[in-house]
């Protein structure tokens, strides 16, 4: 599988820690409804969540990042993800903000649990016949192109929070 899952890597400790100081620190997304996302500096336990999803990318892709963006996403009730690849428009094309071009791969470590904590929100890849009900403290991780695109579903009730992470070699 192309799509990889290393559930509870990430501790619930810290991801309790990082969910209740992200709560009153996350800025409303102006063009995305029901989409909260960090701004500033990231606490030490997001980049302890950066460095274990690095690790975990060179290891299994063998290859050696040299670059990352971090940031909190919370999802309220209502907010999904359309699909898209985090790399390309859908029809191939670069997306026209340089600065996505660079996302090779993407993980998420998930601050939040299906089914406790919200409802809805799966994270879905149709090529893969893949739909993952988050736990707190997942890692999931996966190429940035064409042959990963996903989406989330709507959230139908809760807060859903994730770490997202864009790497570069």
């Amino acid at each position: 599988m192309t799509v990889h899952i290393k559930e509870r890597l990430f501790s619930k400790e810290k991801a309790v820690k990082v969910r209740e100081y992200y709560s009153a620190n996350l800025a409303k997304s102006a063009d995305r409804p029901g989409f909260f996302e960090s701004t500033g500096e990231p606490t030490p336990e997001v980049l302890a969540a950066v460095a274990l999803a690095r690790l975990e990318i060179e290891k299994e892709f063998d290859v050696i990042i040299d670059d990352y963006e971090v940031g909190v996403v919370r999802l309220e009730t209502g907010a999904f993800n359309g699909l898209h690849s985090d790399m390309y428009n859908l029809d191939g094309s670069p997306h026209e903000d340089p600065s996505k071009t660079d996302r090779e791969f993407s993980a998420l470590v998930y601050l939040s649990e299906y089914g406790e904590d919200f409802t809805g929100g799966e994270l879905v890849f149709p090529q893969h016949e893949l739909k993952h009900q988050p736990k707190i403290g997942d890692l999931v991780f996966f190429k940035g192109d064409l042959e990963h695109t996903h989406k989330v579903r709507h959230v139908l009730s809760g807060e859903r929070y994730a770490i997202v992470m864009f790497f570069s070699k």
